[in-house]
């Protein structure tokens, strides 16, 4: 599912979750557009499906808002919500941060690593600035995105 947007969407603050799912969608963005209903609509309907969502639009425009408000509004609201800034990632440590490691499987791995995706298993990881992320990487990606299977980097 895709979901694109230009206007930038509330903050939810402290608001518990259930009552976030028991609201109508249309109350949780701004404006009273029809896009934006239809927007929320779409939003709100992916946050309790098992699927990959893209949230794309420019730069400050409340994709992360919208990340934690799908997260916050469906059945993964108790298991972890992980923002990974992309663009922050080397290609050096990258692949052991988001899908882990094993105990002396490079210099310095001391012992095991979960990686981000493990951890995160049953909740949400937020991609951010997915285009910066090195090339290297993205087989590697695609493989959790398609399968749901995550390797870690080993011996």
């Amino acid at each position: 599912m895709s979901i694109d947007f230009e206007q930038p969407p509330v903050t939810l603050g402290g608001t518990p979750c259930a009552a976030i799912r028991d609201r109508d969608p249309r109350d949780l963005v701004p404006g009273r557009s029809h896009a934006m209903r239809r927007v929320a609509q779409h939003a709100f309907r992916a946050a309790e499906a098992e699927c990959t969502v893209l949230i794309s639009g420019e730069t400050g425009t409340g994709k992360e808002v919208w990340a934690r408000a799908l997260h916050r509004s469906g059945p993964r609201a108790a298991k972890p919500f992980i923002p990974v800034n992309c663009a922050a990632l080397t290609l050096t440590l990258a692949e052991s941060q988001l899908f882990g490691h094993e105990k002396g499987s490079f210099t310095g791995a001391l012992g095991s690593s979960l990686g981000i995706f493990r951890a995160a298993v049953g909740g949400i990881v937020f991609l951010d600035e997915i285009g910066e992320m090195p090339l290297e990487l993205q087989p590697k990606l695609l493989r959790v995105l398609q399968q749901r299977e995550v390797t870690p980097v080993s011996t």
